[in-house]
Parts: structure tokens; sequence; C-alpha cells
């Protein structure tokens, strides 16, 4: 163990932090059950990974210590110990059960080594049961620290965002967990975050000194702090934090909401805490190791238990004093009384919008295109249309992924299928997406995209178009890319386009069960290979701005170089997204087509077609963006041969030519 009794730093070397780094905050009332957090840690880690934990001693006794080492001395676990000065944080707000230990994690920039650029902050009132290394590899970019919205308030003003805010409403801990949000200038719609499970990112927070700012923030706003070090995390980082699963951080308060139709969070996403948690966090004062606690899952808290040098341990029934008995009874009877006020005022409110919010005040709502905020909305923003093939053998396992995926962003995106091939209606039906049959054909009987474009137009009930082929997935970024599209006042049309990255998918994935999608992100991060930039997918646009094309054959080549070419040549801002959103391309063959792939995109008589239709292959004109949207907003590229891009695409583009041409 390293010991520190100032604000040194601890000596980790950076060939140590391959593997996750943990950080914990614990006194001696804690010792034991933080034990249980880090050995259900270790337990669940992937074989031959292991944790670097650290954590900031509040006051652990030795003998504690020991008890903790022995436990886990059978794990991968690398144990360190620093103890901040208690005197940083002298005078901020405490309780019975919260103590200046809870705000040593704000110190987290100041004590961490510079080896250390991020960082897993745990509470020691855990349970983990899903591998930490899944958190550990999730991008950071950027943002102070990734958290889980707080199933009890998860928006800084529940009214301003909550679109299930009457259902939900009576069974909230607090409607504004940061009270005095107007005086601050923040937005009521924004999230908020529970601080027991985040990961930060240390690097920010060391180069911005952020533990100035977070204690000065509790100490100028102390007769409106709530839940302590919360507090101060949610209103300097709001806005730039970014929210985990809430399976990542299930709260005791989710079990007081009935069901999930009451949920303040997405329907699917509660289920998925609810009975697949990823970590159990045993909120409020209530603990397992008091002796009244009910808690679901106290059990499951006494059986890790059980594993530990504590094995065998209980509580103990406390004698009886009226004063306990009283405080039990008390808080019982204000949350019922709370929950049945908050039932009777919500009769009046008969449909599901969030009221205004009382006082004199109302900060504007930050426009964003979300799940959440979209749900407030009827109409959808974008109609995401594709032209299936036959769903037979492995290309109904590949589309039936590729929609269920589409179908997973709702209600954001309105999805069309568009097509009269054998089982396409069928699909649409078995899926629950709109289905337009009548599409044209050439003598070959391939559909004809003018055909698509022109039936989606007319049918869309968006403001946006997206055409994309049938085989590629789509993940929740696609969402953040609408939203960063939606806010460039600079661009009133626009053409986007981007890279896929192409990758073996063999099975059917569940998109409502977060982690099979959380093993395809996976999956996509270490197997994926990215196409070259010439090999389009997919195309956004407003409406009108591509309503008129040639009789192009769908599945064919050169129709996707004149899209770019045609936007560049009528001034339409072409925009690269291959950084805002990952299209995950699921590789196939062309049995399907009677023809290979050279046939396909080349040297076929409907390719030539497609060619001769288009004014030529268009190759560097139709590859190359005019403008990028990426971490820094939207930022103009240089044109054609001077473009990074560009050079950069070359041993890709070699790639595919070699593909086309050579492979057999």
């Amino acid at each position: 163990m390293i010991q520190n009794t100032s604000l040194h730093r601890i000596p980790l070397t950076s060939d140590s932090l391959s593997e996750p780094v943990v950080l914990c905050a614990a006194d001696d009332h804690y010792a034991r059950s933080l034990t249980v957090t880090l050995q259900s840690a270790a337990e669940f880690l992937r074989p031959g990974h292991s944790l670097q934990v650290i954590v900031m001693d509040g006051g652990i006794q030795p003998e504690n210590w020991q008890r903790m080492k022995e436990s886990l001395a059978s794990f991968p676990v690398q144990l360190h110990m620093i103890r901040p000065d208690p005197q940083v944080v002298d005078g901020l707000t405490t309780s019975h059960h919260i103590t200046r230990t809870a705000y040593f994690r704000l110190l987290a920039g100041k004590l961490l080594p510079e080896s250390i650029d991020r960082v897993i902050y745990l509470d020691s009132d855990l349970l983990v049961r899903d591998d930490l290394s899944l958190l550990w590899e999730m991008e950071l970019e950027n943002e102070y620290c990734l958290a889980v919205p707080d199933i009890a308030c998860p928006h800084i003003d529940a009214r301003e965002a909550n679109c299930n805010f009457r259902k939900s409403n009576p069974y909230l801990a607090a409607i504004s967990p940061i009270p005095n949000w107007r005086e601050l200038n923040l937005e009521g719609s924004d999230g908020y975050f529970n601080s027991g499970v985040m990961v930060l990112n240390i690097d920010r927070w060391r180069r911005e000194s952020i533990e100035k700012r977070l204690l000065q923030c509790l100490q100028e706003n102390r007769k409106h702090v709530w839940c302590w070090d919360q507090y101060a995390l949610n209103v300097v980082f709001a806005g730039q934090w970014r929210a985990l699963p809430a399976r990542w951080n299930q709260g005791a308060h989710l079990f007081d909401f009935p069901d999930e139709n009451h949920s303040p969070i997405d329907r699917a996403e509660f289920i998925e805490a609810r009975d697949n948690p990823a970590i159990i966090h045993y909120t409020t004062e209530w603990k397992p190791w008091h002796f009244h606690n009910q808690h679901p899952h106290r059990d499951l808290f006494f059986q890790q238990l059980d594993k530990t040098a504590w094995g065998g341990w209980r509580p103990e029934r406390p004698p009886f004093r009226i004063s306990d008995s009283w405080n039990r009874l008390a808080v019982q009877l204000i949350k019922s009384t709370t929950t049945t006020f908050r039932k009777v005022r919500s009769l009046g409110n008969r449909n599901d919008a969030p009221p205004s919010p009382a006082g004199p005040t109302r900060c504007p709502a930050r426009p964003a295109v979300t799940k959440r905020a979209s749900k407030l909305d009827a109409q959808p923003l974008v109609t995401l249309f594709a032209v299936p093939k036959s769903f037979e053998g492995k290309n109904e396992t590949i589309q039936e992924n590729a929609i269920r995926s589409w179908r997973s962003l709702e209600p954001v995106v309105e999805v069309l299928l568009v097509g009269d091939d054998p089982g396409v209606a069928e699909a649409a039906q078995r899926l629950g997406v709109r289905h337009l049959p009548g599409i044209e054909t050439n003598e070959q009987g391939t559909p004809l995209l003018s055909s698509a474009f022109r039936l989606a137009e007319q049918q869309s009930q968006a403001p946006l178009l997206m055409y994309s082929n049938c085989d590629i997935i789509y993940l929740d970024d696609l969402l953040t890319t609408f939203e960063q599209l939606a806010t460039q006042s600079r661009l009133t049309e626009y053409l986007g386009i981007g890279r896929r990255t192409d990758l073996q998918v063999d099975d059917l994935i569940d998109f409502e069960d977060r982690s099979s999608v959380e093993k395809l992100e996976y999956q996509l991060e270490a197997e994926g290979t990215p196409a070259a930039i010439v090999c389009k997918d997919y195309f956004i646009f407003p409406k009108g701005v591509f309503s008129d094309l040639p009789e192009f054959a769908v599945g064919r080549g050169n129709w996707d170089n004149w899209m770019v070419h045609s936007a560049k040549q009528r001034d339409i801002p072409v925009v690269n997204l291959s950084q805002s959103l990952r299209a995950v391309h699921q590789e196939h063959d062309y049995t399907h087509t009677r023809q290979s792939r050279r046939e396909c995109y080349a040297t076929g008589t409907e390719a030539r077609k497609n060619q001769q239709l288009g004014g030529g292959r268009h190759l560097i004109s139709g590859s190359t963006s005019t403008w990028s949207l990426g971490k820094n907003g939207l930022q103009r590229l240089r044109p054609g041969f001077t473009s990074r891009e560009f050079w950069l695409d070359i041993p890709r583009f070699a790639h595919l030519l070699a593909r086309l041409f050579w492979s057999k």
C-alpha cells in the first residue's frame, strides 16, 4: 500500500494503466461494503484482466485494511491507498451518513499521478455484476465524465424535459435537484447524473484545476446544496458530460416506480436496468447492512460479503428506541404523503407533456435532437428509406439487423422500406415499419433509385431524408449527428455522406438489449475495417435537394459518385460525417445478383448504364467532401487533390480496387 498524508501524488507508472484504474473513497464505516464492491468487480473481469484500485482513505482502521487485503488477495487486484488532507473539504455540508470523505472524489485531478488520465470512480456501496473493462474502454472524448442519469431526478428540472412527467412525478425524489438552476444560468432540460459511478476525464480535470471550481460552487451555493458532491458536479459539468446506460448504476429509487410505464427514462433502458443491472447501487441512507433494510437485492450483498474476511457477519437487531422507530415511520409517512399529493395534483393534467415550471422566469430549452426530446413531438425528424433485397438466406439476417437498428432510433427516425422483392412487405409488417410498394424497375427487373427517392419524398413525414443501403447498422450516434446538423444554421441545403466500417456479423442482434449493443460496439472496435470513402452507403439531405434523379439501377455502381458530384455542381455543401457516426456494414457475398462484385459496380451492363446516366464515374469529385462534421463542429475542407482526406484514403481505395478487379 502506498500512503500519502497530503496532496502529493502516488507513483503509478503508465505501464500499469492498460487495465482499468478504479478510484474509491471510504472511511471505516464503509470498509466492509467497499470490499464487497471491489471483490465483486474483480469476479466479473474478463479472464486475464486485472484492476488497479486506488482508495482515498478517510480513516479506515488498520485491522479493516488488513481484512480488505485478505479478501482481495486471490483476485487480480493491485490495491493502493492515498490519504487526502480532510481540511481541504472542511466546512462543507455533511449529514449523519455522509461525511467529508464523500467530497474526496472532487480532488481526484489534484491527487492522482500524472500518468493517470482517466479513472473509473466507484462509490463504496455498490455490487458489480458486469465487466468494468467495458466501462474502461468507452470513448471519453473531451467530456468531464461519463455517468448515469439519476433515476430519482434525471433532469435539473424534471418539468422541463421529462416527457412522462405526469406518471413519473409522484415517485421522483426531487423535481429540481438543483433548485437555483435559473440563477446559475443553467438549462432546466439539462440532464442530472448520479455521482456513484463515473468514468472521469482526469486529464481535463487536471488541466482546468477543476477541484477549485467544484469546491467554490459548494461554498457559494451552500444553502442550495442537495446531495452533497453531486450538486457541484452537476452544476460545473452541466452540458459537458455524457450519459451511460442506466444499467451501469441501478439506484434504489428505481424500485419506487410501479413499472416501466412510469419511468422517467426510456422504457427499454428502465427494464434493462431493473432486470439486468451491471452495477447495483444501494443508494439512500438505508443500506443492506442495516437491520431493517428491505432492498430487493439485499441477499446478493450478503452472498458477496460471505466471500470476504467478514463472512458470516449479519446486523443485529438494534435495541428498541422510540426515536428510531419514529424516524423510520416519519420517513415512510413523508414519502407516501408526497407521492399521494403529487398523484392528486397530476389528475388535472390529462396528457404526458410536461407542465411549465413555476417561477417568474424560464430558460429556453436547448434545441436538441434526442430520443427524449423527440417524444414531445409526434413528427419524426428524419425519414430513413431503403430498397431491400429479397429476404432470403443470409440476406434476411443482414437486412433484419439493419432495420432493427433503425427501428431502435424511433421516434426521431421514421423507417420506410421501398420495393416489391420477395419478403419485403412481410418483413416490414413483422418489424413494425412502413412499406411502400409499386417501385418502378428497369428492363432487367432491377428497382430504380429515381422511383424510390420519389416515393420517399411523397410519403415522408419528416423534413430530412436519409437513403441507406439495407445492410448498414446505425447506432445512437446517428441521433447525435442529426442534432449537430440541425444546429448548423449555415446549412440550409447539404448532402451528408461518410465512411462505413466493414464487419462480419453472423447472428441476429437484439437492439433493445443494451448488452447486445455493447457487444457489437466492442466487436466493431476490435474487428471492424474502415472502408474507402468511395464506398458510400448512406446519404442525408433535406427534402427537395434530390427530388429528380436519373433512372439509376439500385445496387449498381457509379450513381453514388454522381450524388456527390451533382451536389458540388450546384454548390451544395457535401459534409463528411465519418467522425460523427458509425455506419456498420455487414459483410456479404453477391450471389443474390447473379453477378460478381466487379460486374455490379464496374463492368456489368447496369453499372455502365448508371455511368452513362451520371455523365461519367466521377471517382475524385464524387468521393471528396467540402465540409467535415466532427468533435470540433463543422469545418471547411481543402478541395480535391489538396484534401488531406483524399490522400489518407488512397490505401483503402487501392484495396477496394484490388478486391474489385483481382479477387476471385
